[in-house]
């Protein structure tokens, strides 16, 4: 098992994407295996779809973990309290409650919802070709969580895993698998929880 890790956690999905080619080729290189099973976890699961878009051809099977295809409302809250930092408004009691700033913008903007408020011509660029990314892998599965409450749609509260809705996972017509195990079910720690590595055991065939 190897683990791709980005220069930064806000590295947008069109550069990251770029570093996980330079990974892929040496885990292939390394092996001698034309491809690599791979789980994007969050905005790394975008950034694969990013590799995949750009005609990337070194992925096997492929899960996406926690990954908002269709953005996160809690990046549209970001940008909106850099916004007003910009502005000359004092919002340093808020933005360092968990660490942002004015650098994480490109990442954010990645990451704007789709709808409800929103535009993000990015990802929904991204979305309108899936069904090319899709083709491109030999299996795909959508996993993540539907128990934390989490800031949905024009700010209605939804379920998910407190960053990412249950809805948001959604791509396509794929069908989106949800953790029933009680622990880890966060977004920060949803590669923590038990039955993801049984998801991942049985998905890439690690027991056979």
């Amino acid at each position: 098992v190897f683990v791709a890790v980005f220069p930064a956690t806000n590295t947008p999905p069109h550069e990251s994407a770029h570093d996980l080619k330079r990974s892929l080729e040496a885990i292939c290189e390394l092996t001698g295996q034309p491809k690599v099973d791979v789980t994007g976890y969050s905005m790394g699961g975008q950034a694969t779809r990013v590799y995949l878009d750009q005609g990337g051809e070194a992925i096997g099977k492929f899960m996406m973990l926690g990954t908002p295809n269709q953005g996160s409302a809690l990046a549209r809250t970001s940008l909106g309290l850099l916004d007003l930092q910009r502005w000359g408004y004092d919002t340093d009691w808020l933005v360092t409650r968990k660490p942002l700033s004015q650098e994480d913008r490109p990442a954010l903007g990645w990451l704007l919802p789709v709808s409800g408020g929103s535009v993000n011509p990015q990802l929904s660029d991204l979305n309108s070709r899936w069904e090319s990314q899709r083709s491109q892998v030999e299996a795909f599965k959508l996993l993540g969580s539907n128990s934390r409450f989490t800031l949905g749609r024009y700010f209605i509260p939804d379920v998910g895993d407190g960053t990412v809705t249950a809805r948001s996972l959604r791509l396509g017509d794929e069908k989106t698998t949800y953790l029933s195990d009680s622990s880890h079910r966060n977004h920060g720690l949803l590669f923590s929880n038990p039955q993801t590595y049984l998801e991942m055991r049985d998905f890439f065939g690690w027991n056979t």
